[in-house]
């Protein structure tokens, strides 16, 4: 078996021949990491990154887990320096229109912290304002996109909060909007493309227009014997959502004077829109999926919130109908099949039920083993379709927490429907089914030894693109001295080229390699091993090169 040794800093090992659990799922590769993040970049295509604090490196690798870059933390001295929390903390022409990589930095010392933007050369793109504590990139379909940059602190009056937008990749600074937060943007239903925020210090929702001129007077958003001081607050606003005419509606969380946060929903003329009186414990959650009706689920709990007497309710918006009444439910789902369509998912009996759109019982899903005190579910099972087999059975996803004398050991599984055991992986504390737009859907566990695996379904499916096999190339001379030659069997357009090192360091790339061309490589190049990385896109292939 063949294997890329790389450094000991860069922790990554990487199997060229694959190891299978099953006839389902192929071992692609092993980071010996449990902070593994997929990105899909404008220019680079698919990519796999890590960051190493103990070696402040960020590590990271091509689509087929080859080693593409290594960046290092910037040269910032007593200071601690981390990736910033944000939705967009690596990227590529999102702030500045070139092909290098860019990563958002948040700096601490004793003074506060700031947020800085750094390509891969360690030079600036962007600094901050010590104030700035949160940045969002907001990407709008059929709008450029906008970073909003929060100032200020959570708890606080709102008199020293406020949130500027700057247009990307430019970083031109738009506008400031003082006392705002909880900065949204989104095409409303009736009214088009809007910009709404909190103001914190007048506890208002202010809706402006794309060109930030306000759209309609502030709406008061509660009463005033009711505080708005959550440190997360829900918040949603829109058009015809809730009611079927022009009014914008809003629902956001407020605390009563008992404590609790509750929801509620209000018309900009400040009326409340009556779906059902709730308590402490209840909850509202709207559930929005594309080409489907608007739905909202009012969870009911008595105020003791013991599940004596709770209840799932069912609306369909904007008539806000009562489609059905639950008793004793106290979780209740919408879930998209790629085959069924829109099911409704329940947890009874130790089991999952599923429910068609009239609510009618539709299947059960049995959980094996089922709930019990020895063994429960680390997190609620994903149930989904075609994404292990293309047949018509369901499939369950899951992690089994078992207690065993004092220990807890985990089980990754996938079951069918019918209870078949279809997977099973050990040690797996966590799992992503990684589906990113246009890709091939992966698997990645993180494991309990710290390490991290990704996997490839190898079922042909409706939702991945067809395995490619390896590509056909001869590369002669091999020993080389200064050039060699890669001759393609079966030429399916350019070729490009990567060249690594023993060591794993990417020393020399070429695109559009025609068949038969010669390649030079720098003349720099030490005598020694080395990898080549062949791809035409849909498949590639990795040779071993002598260099004499």
């Amino acid at each position: 078996m063949l294997k890329l040794h790389l450094r000991q800093t860069l922790l990554f090992s990487f199997l060229l021949t694959y190891a299978s659990v099953s006839a389902q799922l192929t071992l692609e590769a092993i980071y010996s990491t449990a902070n593994l993040q997929r990105l899909k970049l404008p220019l680079a295509g698919e990519i796999w990154y890590y960051a190493d604090d103990s070696a402040r490196q960020i590590h990271l690798f091509d689509a087929h887990h080859t080693p593409w870059k290594t960046v290092n933390y910037p040269s910032e001295t007593n200071k601690k320096i981390t990736l910033a929390p944000m939705n967009l903390p690596v990227s590529q022409t999102t702030f500045k229109a070139d092909n290098l990589l860019e990563f958002v930095w948040l700096f601490k010392d004793s003074t506060g912290k700031r947020i800085k933007i750094i390509n891969e050369h360690n030079q600036l793109v962007y600094a901050f304002s010590k104030d700035a504590n949160v940045l969002t990139v907001n990407e709008l379909h059929g709008s450029s996109t906008k970073l909003f940059v929060e100032h200020g602190q959570y708890f606080t009056d709102g008199s020293n909060f406020k949130t500027s937008i700057y247009s990307l990749p430019s970083m031109n600074l738009d506008t400031t909007f003082i006392n705002a937060s909880d900065m949204r943007r989104q095409k409303f239903s009736y009214a088009g493309e809007k910009y709404y925020f909190k103001n914190r210090a007048a506890n208002l929702l202010e809706i402006y227009n794309p060109n930030y001129t306000r759209w309609k007077p502030a709406i008061k958003i509660h009463n005033t014997r009711n505080e708005l001081n959550i440190p997360d607050p829900i918040f949603f606003a829109d058009d015809k959502t809730f009611d079927a005419d022009t009014l914008v509606e809003c629902m956001f969380t407020y605390r009563h004077g008992n404590g609790y946060p509750l929801k509620k929903v209000v018309s900009q003329k400040n009326i409340a829109i009556k779906l059902a009186y709730a308590n402490s414990c209840s909850n509202l959650i709207l559930d929005q999926k594309s080409g489907y009706p608007n739905k909202l689920f009012f969870i009911y709990l008595p105020t003791d919130c013991s599940t004596t007497g709770a209840k799932s309710e069912v609306f369909s918006l904007p008539q806000r109908i009562k489609e059905k009444s639950l008793p004793q439910l106290t979780y209740i789902e919408r879930i998209i099949l790629k085959q069924f369509g829109a099911k409704y998912i329940t947890l009874e009996n130790g089991g999952i039920k599923l429910s068609d759109t009239l609510h009618h019982v539709w299947k059960a899903v049995p959980l094996i083993p089922t709930f019990n005190f020895g063994v429960d579910y680390y997190n609620l099972p994903l149930i989904c379709d075609s994404i292990v087999n293309p047949d018509t059975l369901l499939e369950a996803i899951w992690i089994e927490k078992r207690h065993s004398n004092s220990r807890v050991l985990y089980n990754f599984r996938i079951t069918k429907e019918n209870g078949d055991d279809l997977i099973t992986i050990p040690n797996v504390y966590h799992f992503e089914i990684s589906q990113l737009d246009s890709l091939t859907t992966k698997l990645v566990t993180k494991m309990t030894n710290g390490t991290t695996k990704v996997w490839r379904f190898t079922t042909r499916t409706a939702i991945q693109e067809p395995l490619s096999k390896d590509l056909e190339v001869q590369v002669s001379p091999n020993p080389f001295t200064t050039s060699f030659t890669i001759h393609h069997n079966k030429p399916e357009g350019p070729l490009s080229i990567r060249l690594y090192n023993a060591m794993g360091q990417l020393v020399f790339t070429e695109k559009n390699v025609q068949n038969d061309a010669t390649i030079i490589p720098p003349h720099y190049l030490a005598k020694g091993v080395y990898f080549l990385d062949i791809t035409n896109d849909a498949k590639h292939v990795i040779r071993r090169l002598v260099k004499l």
